[in-house]
């Protein structure tokens, strides 16, 4: 072996690597010129095979039971919000709790023509609405129209919960579908506004 060559052997692969890729430069730079070139014309064809529609366009087995469910069992799916009623203080084994919840639950059902259906921990006694430490419960709230309307349902319903003037120590907040999707739609025209 000559005694020149046996330094471009010497040392980790990377080290082997970057001394043969100074020595031959130029066709190092031939490669990465072809290779970037190649990868150009590629990606300036790719935009005739990807769609910005983010529907299925295939009939996946998923899609054709959801249509089933929705045409023969359910029909379409109602928007969902949820009322959160919380207290730092109390329980929702408290009196307090029971009443400010009712109040509460009472003026959502007064939303003839948005909400279809709301219930409570203290109707149907389903623990699942009380969180662990009992501080706090959920009021599922079912509302009037399709998916594609939860935005403009959820209006009357977080109109009413912020609006409602919980007793100190209580809080009533709302989240779902719609009341979440009416935030970002506001939070965005106020931010595109400035």
């Amino acid at each position: 072996m000559a005694r020149g060559s046996s330094k471009y052997l010497e040392g980790s692969i990377t080290a082997r690597l970057a001394r043969v890729s100074a020595r031959y430069r130029w066709y190092v730079i031939g490669a990465w010129i072809a290779l970037v070139a190649v990868a150009g014309s590629l990606a300036f064809d790719i935009g005739d095979v990807l769609t910005a529609d983010d529907a299925v366009v295939s009939n996946a087995e998923s899609e054709r039971a959801e249509t089933l469910l929705e045409e023969r069992l359910r029909g379409p799916e109602a928007p969902q919000e949820f009322v959160v009623v919380r207290s730092a203080t109390g329980t929702v084994d408290d009196a307090a709790f029971a009443e400010v919840t009712s109040d509460l639950l009472g003026r959502i059902r007064m939303l003839e023509g948005t909400v279809v259906a709301a219930t409570s921990y203290y109707e149907t006694g389903y623990e699942g609405f009380v969180s662990a430490d009992r501080r706090t419960t959920l009021i599922p709230v079912t509302l009037a129209g399709e998916i594609g309307d939860a935005e403009a349902m959820a209006g009357p319903l977080v109109g009413v919960v912020e609006s409602f003037e919980a007793p100190a120590g209580f809080e009533a907040l709302v989240a779902g579908q719609g009341s979440i999707g009416r935030t970002f739609t506001e939070t965005s025209e106020r931010d595109l506004r400035r």
